[in-house]
């Protein structure tokens, strides 16, 4: 039993990765990749990156990055950015209650 949900939690994070590396629909036909959007975000806040998504919404696609900001001030911080030009569009504290 113990190793059935090993195998099943391997396979639910293998799957997470690859949607969050943009390997679907939304991810293929943006110019921002995930290793730019990170690097792009850790220049935004430095720290270390704990997850990035990419995500379609009216107004485009957005890469959302998840960063634990290295002065420790707060647990994380989310960056959103253009799929396309790579700007910035929102710095915020993000407390996991949306």
């Amino acid at each position: 039993m113990k190793k059935l949900l090993l195998a099943a939690a391997a396979l639910l994070i293998s799957v997470n990765a690859a949607y969050a590396d943009g390997d679907n629909k939304v991810g293929k036909n943006v110019k921002i990749k995930r290793a730019e959007a990170e690097a792009i975000a850790l220049k935004e806040v430095p720290g270390t990156v704990l997850d990035a998504d990419i995500e379609k919404k009216k107004t485009g696609i957005f890469w959302y990055i998840d960063v634990k900001p290295a002065d420790g001030k707060v647990a994380k911080k989310q960056v959103r950015l253009d799929a396309n030009t790579g700007a910035v569009t929102e710095v915020k504290v993000d407390d996991d209650k949306d």
